[in-house]
């Protein structure tokens, strides 16, 4: 745990940590604009969403650019949405809280980046319902490459304290060394070995990633034909196996009933006021035809593919009147974080219970 650092150490962790998040909280918001209006991600210059002018250095400042503008676009005084200094202080947050909380370790890394996609997918389902396609794919990446080079690190010797936060997580036992006799500081016990820990790892996000993905896909098709409506998206559906992928299926059981809870809860704040509907599929009597395909054909820029119909979903922004589904990312997003935070532990309690 970073708070076990000296004193120096974790202020100039947090610091950097915070800062860090603050400026990938202005990126981030960036790629996810660019997202939603099919834009390349790393091409071409940040620019005013009004006006197209070309922003610089002193435009992009996190948070302080925002506050010192008031709010408005330098160039064309174009007013600019709250959600900017918003998300980049909640990016911020998110990045101290996974240091205070896995150290200064590969895990931890492994977690921001986790991190990052929630906070791009996140800001994509608010805005237009769609969770991209590519977000849950850098998160698969990201979780491939913590394994390799997990495994990596373990085979050269890395301490296994800058491998994970918890060793004894994984199965990795540390031994007293000055009980054995020794001067040095705990170490891993010898006898593990590095592909056995990392294979178990391997297998439990598989499985976890399976187990999820697949009674989370029964379920929806269970409502589906019990609702005689969509009941939850395609995006939301891979969301949660990409969260089996990370934190197994025990800790998913946890995850889900939190994200339910606060799905609950943000529906109950929002559904009347923005306009959300729990029927994508909501028909225009007048016209006789579903009102939303249609303003989701108007807003798509490519095929649409029909593989697997149910795990698709459409872009449906808010427009012409028309209720938009309810964006259930964020609610799974937030619950990813406090499983990041806590699943570990409430899951241990749990068990023991039983």
């Amino acid at each position: 745990m970073l708070l076990t650092l000296p004193g120096i150490y974790v202020g100039c962790a947090i610091l950097l940590a915070a800062v860090l998040g603050l400026a990938m909280g202005s990126f981030l918001g960036r790629v996810a604009w660019r997202l939603m209006r099919n834009e390349p991600v790393l091409a071409g210059r940040s620019h005013c969403d009004t006006c197209g002018h070309v922003l610089f250095a002193n435009d992009l400042v996190p948070i302080v650019s925002w506050t010192a503008l008031r709010g408005r676009c330098r160039y064309c005084h174009a007013r600019l949405s709250a959600r900017y200094p918003a998300s980049e202080f909640a990016c911020a947050a998110l990045y101290v809280s996974i240091v205070i909380c896995y150290g200064l370790t590969l895990e931890a890394l492994q977690m921001v980046g986790f991190a990052s996609v929630l906070m791009v997918l996140s800001l994509t389902d608010l805005d237009e319902s769609y969770i991209p396609n590519q977000t849950i794919v850098a998160a698969i990446v990201i979780r491939v490459l913590f394994i390799v080079f997990a495994w990596l690190a373990l085979v050269v010797h890395v301490p296994v304290q800058a491998v994970f936060a918890d060793p004894a997580a994984h199965g990795i036992v540390l031994m007293d060394a000055q009980a054995l006799g020794f001067d040095d500081k705990p170490f891993w016990d010898p006898t593990a070995d590095a592909s056995i820990v990392v294979l178990d790892m391997l297998r439990t996000s598989l499985l976890g990633a399976v187990i999820i993905g697949v009674a989370v896909v029964v379920l929806a098709l269970a409502m589906d034909k019990l609702l005689g409506r969509s009941s939850i998206g395609g995006g939301d559906m891979k969301l949660f196996a990409v969260a089996g992928f990370y934190f197994g299926a025990r800790q998913c059981l946890f995850l889900i009933v939190i994200a339910c809870v606060l799905g609950i809860l943000f529906a109950l704040a929002t559904q009347n006021r923005a306009g959300f509907s729990d029927d994508i599929y909501r028909i225009d009597q007048a016209e006789g035809k579903s009102s939303v395909s249609n303003c989701a054909d108007e807003a798509s820029q490519g095929p649409v593919e029909d593989e697997w119909p149910f795990l698709e979903e459409e872009r449906v922004p808010a427009s012409k009147g028309v209720s938009r589904v309810f964006p259930f990312g964020p609610s799974i997003a937030l619950a990813c974080w406090i499983t990041m935070m806590v699943g570990g532990p409430v899951t241990q309690w749990y068990l023991e219970l039983l």
